[in-house]
């Protein structure tokens, strides 16, 4: 698995809407669709629904800088769908940014002499063509969030928090390498919700 060079940010926006809203989330997700595809910056994006959850949604995209998702919070389009969301829409959400460190398969994802110094908030995110068992997660110390894209439910990713690579290891020893496509690791240095502000932007709104 290869270092990566700093170029790419990831971001990870799971939210749970408020029971019988989500058909008006997507209303303002298909209104921004535009406004995405001007957006400089923009590398990547996909949409997931959770496996176990039918209210909660996850929108993963990789970015080229970080300024690039200053700009996009800064879009007048999304500035109104963020306010439709909170005031109305949204029962809760989380935001993960991060700079995303390696690439590659699972088998690689622990080796090498950076993963013993890797230092802060991990997240590992498992892109697979099934669902990952929970019970090898939980083996390792490790909980699991799991969500399959909208359109293809055998398009699916695992995000996992890691406060300590050692279980990273163990947890790549133990999967079934056939079912995984990639793997990547990410810095997260920005971690924040609906409620918990600690680490949201000045001024009070997604990214």
């Amino acid at each position: 698995m290869h270092k990566t060079d700093g170029s790419v940010i990831g971001l990870f926006f799971e939210v749970t809407a408020k029971p019988g809203h989500l058909d008006n989330y997507f209303t303002h997700v298909e209104k921004l669709k535009s406004e995405l595809s001007k957006q400089k910056g923009l590398l990547w994006l996909q949409r997931y629904h959770a496996l176990l959850d039918n209210n909660s949604l996850l929108s993963h995209q990789l970015w080229d800088h970080q300024d690039s998702i200053v700009a996009w919070r800064q879009n007048k389009a999304h500035r109104s769908a963020q306010t439709a969301g909170i005031k109305t829409h949204f029962q809760d959400y989380r935001i993960r940014i991060g700079e995303r460190l390696r690439l590659g398969s699972i088998d690689e994802l622990a080796s090498g002499k950076q993963a013993e110094s890797l230092n802060g908030k991990l997240m590992l995110s498992i892109h697979s063509n099934v669902a990952l068992p929970k019970a090898t997660f939980d083996d390792c110390g490790l909980i699991p969030s799991v969500f399959s894209t909208v359109i293809d439910p055998h398009n699916i990713i695992t995000l996992s928090t890691i406060d300590d690579m050692a279980k990273a290891v163990f947890l790549t020893k133990t999967l079934d390498k056939s079912v995984i496509d990639k793997a990547e690791l990410f810095l997260i240095n920005r971690d924040y919700s609906m409620f918990d502000r600690d680490q949201a932007p000045r001024h009070d709104s997604l990214e």
